[in-house]
């Protein structure tokens, strides 16, 4: 059982004890183990296996015996008997931004509310509005956030086709039977939510495929089943396809089926000027009707006489004019990528230490990384204070000297824009940072023309260095906020600060389209984890496909310069 899955229990019974009022300090023990299990950089099933669970600070007796049942059975009997109490449609509604365990208490307990059916009725029907405590504008929020849960049941986020993907692959290619596969359409284009996955193989032993996919073991139904395809749901009932090929068609039925639409129209035509034709089955042929081989995607384009176009930006058949014309982009790679300027340890609310993000970073090949732990006012993630910042810049500065010509930390922070747009911290302690990144956390509701102004007020401050997540949305549970963004980008090119590309899989913030424009502009870009653990330093991927979607290269992108650049460009 993973950590995540575990974690998920967990988190259910937080909730649920919370809607029953029970002792504040145990559900307090409960939300914390959520965390600390989720960011384990280890498997809970391993420290189970081997009486190590106690050994974390956090997890006591009590908490230990839960996650050990949890992690022998799959389940809880904790969650079960709650469960019997409250019916399990209420915890979807938890999911509502604005509606936390209390307020969720109030609408089942007072009004009878325990679906997402049964909120949206009432949201709808204008009753949650004369109840104190919710009001017409909290019934309006309760309503857009029904809309984009719904949004978020029919999309998700890539963060969980593409892992998704690469396990059916692997478990796939393990039969020895495949010549090639891949997934194709939007998970291929790296689009940031996908309705679906879809997976093709060459093989000449189809139906031994087809049966090994709707027989692996994360399958939760097969929906249909034919001698080369095959259809299945998986958790949260997200579908999946395969499509097994002959060997020969692999290339340009992957071609046809990562799309897009727009993209094949505007290639075929300059296929067919250079003899050659894709029908509307994927299959490539020459004008005597003649299958056409191809061993890559590359040899394909060229086929049709101009560049290889990467799936990542193959979207309004607008880019084939530009790279035909020879000036399409040169991506960035993940290999561009020097350092990581957002991170947090166990001095706010990540789950280790400096010096474990840091050897992290130098495993995956970095020469720096920002350590930006939050800062004071962020009371939900430990903020740091004037005297805790201290001792992490001592103990940063006796690190650098370990690291000396190896590897460098800046002394960051991810410093609050407040209410009316100073900073968390004052210019004694900004003064101490090397980095600053400012970030709205709290108070999105405002106007868009509030908003604008509090963040134009911190990007025109003298001390900060780039704007993070600047959206502030969370894909399927948080909208972004309003702000004008004519005037924040023109702020950021006129101030000199850097805009982040957030590589979490549930930010993606700037997105692609704000990325492309912010390049236009010259406005530096950022690329960041924002991790909370070592392994989360591997979301880097996440924004890259963002950034490469954006149409960035190597020299739009800040942290893919030396640690002699960095430290520049901060000067």
């Amino acid at each position: 059982m993973t950590n995540k899955e575990i974690a998920g229990i967990l988190n259910e019974i937080s909730i649920l004890l919370t809607i029953k009022g029970v002792n504040p300090f145990k559900i307090r023990a409960y939300e914390r183990a959520v965390r600390i299990v989720k960011d384990f950089p280890d498997p809970i099933e391993d420290l189970v296996k081997n009486n190590q669970l106690l050994s974390i600070e956090g997890i006591g007796k009590g908490l230990g015996e839960t996650i050990t049942e949890i992690v022998n059975t799959g389940k809880s009997s904790a969650l079960d008997e709650l469960l019997q109490e409250f019916p399990g449609s209420i915890l979807e509604i938890v999911e509502i931004p604005g509606l936390g365990p209390k307020k969720v208490a109030f609408l089942y307990n007072e009004l009878g509310i325990s679906s997402l059916e049964d909120l949206e009725r009432a949201a709808r029907g204008g009753i949650l509005a004369d109840y104190k405590g919710f009001g017409k504008k909290t019934q309006d929020n309760i309503i857009k956030g029904i809309e984009l849960r719904k949004h978020a049941l029919e999309n998700r986020s890539i963060g969980f086709a593409l892992p998704l993907a690469r396990q059916i692959i692997s478990e796939l290619k393990s039969s020895g039977r495949i010549i090639d596969i891949s997934e194709v359409g939007t998970v291929r284009r790296r689009c940031e939510t996908v309705k679906n996955l879809d997976i093709i193989c060459s093989t000449e032993y189809h139906r031994i495929i087809i049966n090994k996919f709707t027989g692996l073991p994360l399958v939760k139904e097969v929906v249909k089943m034919q001698k080369d395809s095959a259809a299945i749901r998986v958790e949260q009932d997200f579908l999946v396809r395969l499509f097994t090929v002959n060997p020969p068609d692999f290339i340009p039925i992957l071609f046809f089926m990562t799309g897009t639409k727009e993209h094949i129209k505007a290639v075929m035509p300059l296929l067919q000027e250079n003899g050659y034709k894709l029908e509307k089955n994927g299959i490539l042929r020459d004008m005597d009707d003649k299958r056409a081989t191809v061993f890559t995607e590359k040899e394909l384009y060229e086929k049709a006489k101009f560049p290889y176009i990467p799936p990542e930006i193959r979207e309004t058949g607008k880019e084939v004019a530009i790279y035909k014309s020879g000036k399409g982009p040169t991506l960035i790679e993940r290999n561009d990528i020097k350092g990581d300027m957002q991170m947090h340890s166990t001095y706010s609310d990540g789950s280790a230490s400096i010096r474990e993000m840091a050897e992290k970073a130098m495993e995956m090949g970095y020469s720096y990384i920002a350590m930006t732990d939050h800062s004071k006012s962020l009371h939900i993630a430990n903020g740091l204070d004037k005297d805790k910042l201290k001792v992490q810049h001592k103990q940063i500065d006796r690190l650098n000297e370990e690291f000396a010509g190896k590897f460098r930390i800046f002394k960051g922070a991810e410093v609050d824009i407040l209410s009316d747009g100073s900073l968390d911290y004052d210019d004694e302690i900004l003064n101490t940072l090397d980095f600053v990144l400012a970030a709205v956390h709290m108070g999105m509701k405002m106007s868009k023309e509030k908003m604008t102004g509090r963040v134009l007020k911190a990007i025109n401050h003298p001390k900060v260095n780039c704007l993070a997540h600047p959206s502030g949305r969370l894909i399927g549970r948080r909208s972004e906020f309003e702000m004008d963004w004519d005037k924040i980008f023109d702020a950021a090119k006129k101030a000199g600060i850097a805009i982040e590309i957030n590589a979490h899989p549930s930010r993606l913030d700037l997105d692609d389209k704000r990325a492309r424009r912010a390049k236009d502009m010259g406005i530096p870009i950022m690329i960041n984890t924002d991790a909370h653990s070592p392994d989360q330093l591997e979301l880097m991927e996440y924004g890259i496909y963002v950034a490469r979607r954006g149409w960035l290269e190597k020299g739009d992108v800040l942290n893919t310069g030396t640690v002699e650049e960095m430290e520049k460009w901060l000067s």
